[in-house]
Order: C-alpha cells, then sequence, then structure tokens
C-alpha cells in the first residue's frame, strides 16, 4: 500500500487470524485504518494495529469521513 502521510512510501499490513478484522475480497481497492509507524528492524512503514478496512470504491465522502 501507499501511505499519503509519508509521501507516497510503501507500507506493510497484515490482518492476523486472530483479528476481529474481516479479510476484504481479493483484488479489491482498500483504505486502511490503523497506527501508522516505522519499523527500525525492517526500515518500512507498517499498520499495526489495523483497526478496519474501508472499501475505496466506495463515495469519496463516506471514505473520507469515515477516516477522518
Amino acid at each position: 500500500m501507499r501511505l499519503a502521510e509519508t509521501g507516497g512510501a510503501l507500507a506493510a499490513a497484515e490482518i492476523r487470524a486472530s483479528s476481529p478484522v474481516p479479510l476484504p475480497p481479493i483484488g479489491a481497492l482498500i483504505v486502511l485504518r490503523g497506527e501508522i509507524r516505522y519499523d527500525e528492524e525492517h526500515r518500512w512503514y507498517v499498520v499495526d494495529p489495523l483497526e478496519e478496512w474501508l472499501d475505496a470504491g466506495a463515495p469519496s465522502a463516506a471514505v473520507r469521513d469515515r477516516v477522518q
């Protein structure tokens, strides 16, 4: 995924089996919501914990309102 807050840097996110967050459909364009931090060990950004994902195909105002 690309992160808007980092100038477009790439990041990793994982939906763990123990997470209550459901998997998105394969190939879906989604917006992730969660804490963004830089992982010094792996030298990349991560979204951890992932709180929820939103369908980016939804009307932009609905997605924007939920993200803020």
